[in-house]
């Protein structure tokens, strides 16, 4: 299960250049770095054969010089198991695939500590509030990034999206107005819903060549700035925090399905995997559903639950009226005795 050095350069100028491209699975920056990467390894080859040895050797040596992190040992891993894929299964080098055999840890999920939905948008307004001392291009700038900014809050966009956003993708006269994403992480057309509350802000920008013109840098500088001003601490928060603050909410009260299908996942898998930012108190509810081990109440006590219900609801004022409580047939029930009038 190998093949030579040559053999292995030239898979590796078709895998970068033919099949990462064609495929359009990821974005240019991704294949820029399995490029680095994959030259790495032809480096560290430098004339030795392309196999499972040589391969956990260079990651060894990769791991010795700078990837020690846990998450980037993974990604490494990936791309060495992602390209043994190819060769076998595209380019039809091996006989079998041992990808598998390229060993990554396991990433433990990691935590993030959300704001919710509300206060993130104090957070928005917060940060883009202009200074007395700013400028009309400045007010300007802050008013774009806070609609900008409001808009991942409601929707779960990316930053990105949003930065390359044209008026031309609007299409607010459909059944369902929606947005038309040119550049999503999948480099696949795609569409989304738009919120009721943004329509008559899109409407005015619909001939807008950019529909909000914003920056990343920017946009993350003014949430920092808002949490600040706050005087929030110990919440992590950038752009890509207000999508996962959108997808935690959304989770909580709408199926999985549909909310994956909102953030534009192929799977729920993949939804589940990063977005389901579940705390204690959304776990609460589904340890107490049981009440096979509750202290049953006693009949007494019932009627006067049942009592304070029926005056907190006006429907009776209990002074007015009788209460006579009884079990039968091991039903406890209360009549009531209504005055004479």
């Amino acid at each position: 299960m190998e093949i030579t050095f040559d053999q292995f350069k030239s898979a590796v100028k078709e895998y970068l250049e033919v099949y990462c491209v064609e495929k359009g699975l990821v974005e240019n920056t991704t294949i820029k770095r399995k490029e680095d990467i994959l030259n790495r390894l032809a480096a560290f080859l430098d004339g030795k054969p392309f196999n499972i040895e040589n391969v956990k050797a260079f990651q060894q040596e990769l791991y010795a010089n700078g990837w020690d992190e846990a998450s980037s040992k993974a990604t490494l891993g990936n791309w060495l198991r992602a390209f043994v894929t190819w060769c076998y299964k595209y380019a039809d080098l091996f006989e079998r695939d041992w990808s598998y055999k390229i060993i990554k840890p396991r990433v433990p999920k990691k935590k993030w500590h959300l704001l919710s939905e509300e206060k993130a948008l104090e957070v928005i307004k917060a940060g883009c509030e202009p200074n007395s001392f700013d400028n009309r291009h400045i007010r300007e700038s802050k008013r774009e990034h806070c609609l900008a900014l409001e808009l991942i809050l409601l929707h779960g966009f990316r930053v990105g999206e949003v930065e390359a956003m044209s008026g031309s993708d609007l299409r607010l006269d459909a059944d369902t107005p929606y947005i038309r994403l040119r550049t999503p992480k999948s480099q696949e057309e795609e569409w989304t819903p738009i919120h009721s509350h943004f329509l008559p802000i899109l409407r005015e920008r619909i001939n807008n060549e950019r529909l909000f013109k914003i920056t990343k840098k920017t946009a993350n500088k003014l949430l920092k700035r808002g949490a600040k001003k706050l005087g929030i601490v110990g919440y992590d928060v950038s752009c890509h925090r207000l999508r996962d603050i959108y997808s935690l909410s959304r989770l909580r009260k709408h199926p999985g399905q549909l909310v994956s299908r909102s953030l534009r996942h192929d799977s729920f898998k993949v939804t589940d995997d990063a977005y389901s930012h579940y705390d204690l108190s959304d776990i609460q509810p589904v340890i107490e559903d049981s009440g096979v081990l509750q202290t049953p109440i006693t009949p007494q006590e019932f009627l006067e639950k049942a009592k304070k219900a029926l005056k907190i609801a006006g429907l009776i004022r209990p002074a007015q009226y009788e209460f006579k409580i009884f079990e039968s047939n091991g039903v406890v029930k209360i009549e009531v005795v209504f005055p004479r009038i």
